[in-house]
C-alpha cells in the first residue's frame, strides 16, 4: 500500500497543473509527502506485530499439541495400571 501512495504522490507532482485546475493545492502533495515516511515505519511495525502473533500462535498451537500428547501417553498408563479395576480405567479413556 505504502508503493502505491509514493506512486499517487509522484503522479500528484507530475500532474500538478491539470489537478490544480481541479482545486488541489501544492500543500496536499507537501503534506502527502511529509506523512510518507511516517506511514511506512507504521506500517512496517504492523507487519512485524503480525509476524510475531503467528510466531506465538505457532508456539502455542506446538505446546497444546504437546500436552495432548503427554495427556495420551498418562491415560495409556492409567489403563494398564487399572485393567482389572473398570471404575477407575474409565478416568483414563481417552475422547
Amino acid at each position: 500500500m505504502m508503493r502505491v501512495m509514493e506512486i499517487c504522490l509522484n503522479i500528484g507532482e507530475k500532474h500538478q497543473t491539470a489537478l490544480a485546475a481541479h482545486g488541489q493545492t501544492p500543500e496536499v502533495l507537501t503534506r502527502g509527502r511529509q506523512l510518507h515516511p511516517e506511514l511506512s515505519r507504521s506500517d512496517r511495525v504492523q507487519e512485524i506485530q503480525k509476524s510475531s502473533k503467528r510466531s506465538v500462535t505457532q508456539e502455542r498451537n506446538e505446546l497444546f499439541l504437546e500436552i495432548y500428547d503427554t495427556v495420551n501417553k498418562i491415560n495409556k498408563a492409567g489403563q494398564i495400571i487399572f485393567i482389572n479395576d473398570p471404575v477407575n480405567r474409565v478416568l483414563f479413556e481417552s475422547k
